[in-house]
């Protein structure tokens, strides 16, 4: 039962991350909508250019030790 109970917290972990990777532009979208008021709209490619821009920011942290 233990095994059963690891398995379903690890793919419990993955859906999180995945839904996190996949919300996070739209919530990068929104954020700058507001600041700025540029009326960005929510489509894919739109989500796609901010996808992009979130991974550079991210890999910037990235340590090489």
């Amino acid at each position: 039962m233990n095994n059963l109970s690891m398995l379903f917290t690890g793919v419990g972990l993955i859906l999180c991350a995945i839904g996190l990777l996949l919300i996070t532009p739209f919530i990068m979208i929104w954020s700058i909508n507001g600041l700025f008021a540029l009326h960005i709209e929510y489509t894919w490619m739109n989500w796609f250019y901010a996808f992009i821009i979130v991974v550079f920011v991210r890999g910037g942290r990235v340590s090489s030790k």
